[in-house]
């Protein structure tokens, strides 16, 4: 089963094809963890730290546990299929078990500004005495 590209990817891996990002100054750098599935999938939600990914996993079958739970009926009260859909993405996205942890780094670099923008730019560069 093959992924989908979705349109963000696909902008990115177009840009990146019409100028390679090599010895690019990086600006910013923020790591995310998440766990995904065989095919590489995302399963659970991006966690801003390690020690959160790690807790998720460990409480995943706890998690399953209570889904189905719920999904039978078996509980002090009934609950919504709104509060069940809600558990069921959190427990997996995908529908499948988590496989591999993966680190989620998101680069932020500087580009030249395009065509369009670079008149009101250099109007307001000169409005301000710089050039």
């Amino acid at each position: 089963m093959t992924q989908e590209m979705d349109s963000i990817t696909r902008k990115v891996l177009e840009r990146l094809a019409e100028r390679p990002v090599v010895d690019e100054q990086v600006y910013g750098e923020e790591l995310r963890y998440c766990w995904v599935d065989e095919d590489s999938r995302r399963v659970s939600p991006m966690h801003k730290d390690f020690g959160k990914a790690l807790s998720w996993i460990s409480n995943w079958p706890d998690m399953v546990a209570r889904l189905e739970g719920w999904r039978s009926g078996d509980g002090s009260w009934p609950h919504s299929p709104e509060a069940i859909l809600k558990l069921e993405r959190n427990v997996s996205i995908t529908g499948k078990h988590p496989v591999e942890l993966k680190r989620v780094v998101t680069r932020t670099i500087a580009e030249p500004i395009a065509d369009y923008e670079e008149p009101p730019v250099t109007a307001a560069m000169r409005m301000t005495g710089l050039i």
